[in-house]
C-alpha cells in the first residue's frame, strides 16, 4: 500500500493540499500495510508536526519521503519514534526548514536502511557515532545544509556498503577519519569533494564535505526531478 500527499514528482502533483493541510492521525494509524508515504509539496501554510505522524505510521513501512514543507515543524528534530519503523529502507526528509533539533540515536535500530538523506532542514546537535556505525546496510548519507557540529564519527568509516557521503553546509570540525578520506586535515575551511578509493574494501565512496564560507557562491543544491523510486 502507498500513500503519497502533495505532488508526486517536481511536474506532477495529486489534488493540492489545501491551506489547512493536515494528517488525520488515527485514520493512518489504521494502515496497517502502508509500505510508501510521501508528504512532496503539502504543508505550506498550516503548522504540521512530523512527531505524531512518525509515531503513527505502520511497523511495515518501507519508504518515507517528505519534502518542501516549509510549514512541517518538530523542535524535537527527527524524533525518537523513528527507531520503530524497523523495515524502513529509505528515509528521505529533505528541504524542510523548521524541522529542527537533533537526529535520534534510535535512527540506529533501523538496521535495513540503505539511504539516508536529510539535507537542507534546520537538524542541530551532533552526530549520534554509534547509531550512525550500525547501519550497514547504508548506501546513501546525505546530511548537507544543517547545522550539525562536532567530528564526523570514525564509524562512517566502517560502514562497508556506502557508496556517497555528504555532510557538507554544515558546522563539523576535527580530522576527517582516516578510513574515509585517507586524511588528516582539518575540516574547517576545507574543500573536498572527490570520488575515493576506499581501500581495502576496494570501494568508491562520492564524498562532499565542505565548509561553509560567507559568500562562497559554489553553494548548489541539485532537485530530483522524481523523489519517488
Amino acid at each position: 500500500m502507498e500513500l503519497s500527499l502533495g505532488w508526486v514528482s517536481d511536474t506532477d502533483n495529486n489534488a493540492a493540499c489545501g491551506a489547512a493541510a493536515a494528517v488525520d492521525v488515527a485514520a493512518l494509524r489504521r494502515l496497517r500495510f502502508l509500505r510508501k508515504l510521501m508528504l512532496y509539496r503539502c504543508f505550506l501554510h498550516a503548522e504540521a508536526d512530523i512527531g505524531p505522524i512518525i509515531g503513527a505510521v505502520s511497523e511495515t513501512l518501507a519508504h518515507l519521503v517528505v519534502m518542501d514543507n516549509p510549514a512541517l515543524t518538530g523542535a524535537a528534530g527527527l524524533p525518537a519514534s523513528i527507531g520503530r519503523l524497523r523495515r524502513l529502507e529509505r528515509l528521505v526528509v529533505v528541504r524542510n526548514p523548521r524541522l529542527r533539533g537533533p537526529l535520534a540515536a534510535e535512527i540506529g535500530r533501523l538496521r535495513r536502511l540503505e539511504e539516508v538523506a536529510l539535507s537542507e532542514n534546520g537538524l542541530t546537535g551532533s552526530l549520534p557515532a554509534a547509531a550512525i556505525g550500525s547501519l550497514q546496510a547504508l548506501k546513501i548519507l546525505d546530511l548537507r545544509g544543517n547545522s550539525f557540529h562536532g567530528p564526523l564519527p570514525a564509524q562512517v568509516g566502517g560502514l562497508a556498503s556506502l557508496r556517497k557521503l555528504d555532510v557538507s553546509w554544515n558546522g563539523l570540525s576535527g580530522p576527517i577519519p582516516p578510513a574515509i578520506g585517507g586524511a588528516t586535515r582539518e575540516m574547517p575551511g576545507t574543500n573536498l569533494e572527490n570520488t575515493i578509493d576506499a581501500r581495502p574494501q576496494r570501494r568508491k565512496i562520492d564524498c562532499v564535505m565542505r565548509t561553509q564560507v560567507s559568500g562562497d557562491s559554489e553553494m548548489r543544491h541539485s532537485r530530483r526531478s522524481t523523489p519517488w523510486p
